[in-house]
């Protein structure tokens, strides 16, 4: 199964073969390095997907990506200077373009964003909306299927000035799934940011091998607005409420990695608590230093979710 996640503590092991190496704190060579996010459940970690080396990698303009059978993933970085929207804009463009040209994995799975201070800013300023306003742009320059948006996570880096985007390309498209209890991020109000959020609550993808679900970094929102502000533990029991709609939605079953964002260390314990009284001991679990895309919100939780073993119910051409 190519969604295969598994987590390494990089201070003590190299990773083994896999599609993708995502590295927190010390980075190994050809990892992928997130600067300024740092772990705090280990002392550098590095979370590897899939099972095998890639079959293809190359690099067009500022994309390197690697392939196997089942999809590509890609990464591309781009400097943010004063004002997010433009970089983000040609950033989203290169890159919708790149998948779109793609014969064989023309379908956008999963994106992940990591923007530099993303509260940093006041009003419509603020980094987070003026990135949102540029994939926006992007988005109305190439046409993407509204019902085939990508799961999707938008947190903040601590330190330096360059968005990072990495993704998951498939040739056919995954899922969508949405939640209930949560307006669709595509359909937020205009309170929150000039242009609307773009991208799934989660999607579901299934291929020759398995299924999974691929759940977007999951806040304490319900309908649209925040909850339970400076209570971390309220929120993350609203979160959990939020995943246990994903998984009803989706006929998905336990989760097989997360990755959990805090905003403050002095949380990590809670939440750390929190979690392995909820959680098989066998779940790839990461947590990390970071900033939320609104500052009211103390923790985020993104991951996979194994599916049935029936992938005919989930994707009748997939054999």
């Amino acid at each position: 199964m190519p969604l295969t996640i598994t987590l390494h503590d990089s201070a003590r092991q190299q990773p083994g073969p896999a599609l993708a190496h995502m590295a927190f704190g010390t980075a190994p060579e050809q990892a992928i390095s997130h600067p300024g996010l740092l772990p705090l459940s280990h002392a550098a970690a590095v979370e590897s997907w899939g099972e095998h080396a890639p079959r293809d990698s190359g690099r067009q303009e500022r994309i390197t990506w690697h392939a196997d059978e089942h999809c590509l993933f890609g990464h591309v970085t781009a400097p943010l200077g004063d004002d997010a929207a433009a970089p983000t804009r040609d950033l989203y463009r290169e890159l919708l373009d790149f998948v779109a040209a793609s014969k064989r994995f023309p379908h956008l799975l999963r994106i992940w964003n990591y923007l530099p201070h993303i509260n940093a800013g006041d009003g419509d300023r603020e980094h987070y909306r003026r990135f949102c306003i540029g994939r926006a742009q992007a988005f109305d320059e190439r046409p993407y299927p509204p019902d085939e948006l990508p799961a999707g996570t938008g947190i903040g880096l601590r330190t330096g000035n360059e968005l990072l985007v990495y993704f998951i390309a498939t040739p056919r498209p995954g899922r969508q799934i949405e939640n209930p209890r949560q307006i669709s991020a595509f359909d937020y109000p205009r309170q929150y940011s000039p242009r609307k959020p773009l991208f799934s609550r989660a999607v579901v993808w299934a291929d020759a091998d398995g299924a999974r679900l691929i759940v977007s970094g999951t806040a304490s929102i319900v309908g649209h607005s925040s909850r339970h502000a400076g209570d971390v533990q309220a929120q993350l029991a609203e979160i959990w409420q939020n995943l246990d709609s994903l998984r009803q939605q989706s006929g998905a079953g336990e989760p097989i990695a997360l990755r959990v964002y805090i905003r403050h260390a002095d949380d990590y314990p809670s939440v750390r608590a929190f979690l392995e009284q909820r959680l098989a001991p066998q779940v790839q679990t990461l947590y990390l230093l970071a900033d939320i895309c609104r500052t009211e919100l103390l923790v985020e939780i993104e991951g996979v979710f194994a599916m049935p073993d029936d992938r005919a119910s989930v994707f009748p051409d997939v054999q």
